[in-house]
């Protein structure tokens, strides 16, 4: 099945392409992930996703819903020091 416009994955290819993702993940392969070819970015965010799943550093890891909130929130206003 493919799409019309074929800058486009369908839902079946992108499930190919984290199951085999997954599969690299799980074998222990070492290297780096590279997508060619971004059209609006939806495989590459959730590469990124499984990415941060299986990764073992902290920075790695997704932050929480209420630290993305707080970060998102602008840093409040200080009073002039005298």
């Amino acid at each position: 099945m493919k799409t019309q416009n074929n800058d486009q994955v369908t839902p079946t290819e992108t499930a190919e392409i984290l199951r085999l993702a997954e599969q690299t993940l799980n074998a222990g392969v070492g290297g780096d992930f590279v997508e060619l070819g971004c059209y609006r970015g939806d495989t590459s965010v959730l590469l990124g996703k499984l990415l941060q799943k299986h990764s073992t550093h902290p920075s790695q890891k997704c932050p929480s819903r209420a630290a993305q909130k707080a970060a998102a929130q602008p840093a409040p206003k200080h009073p002039r020091a005298p």
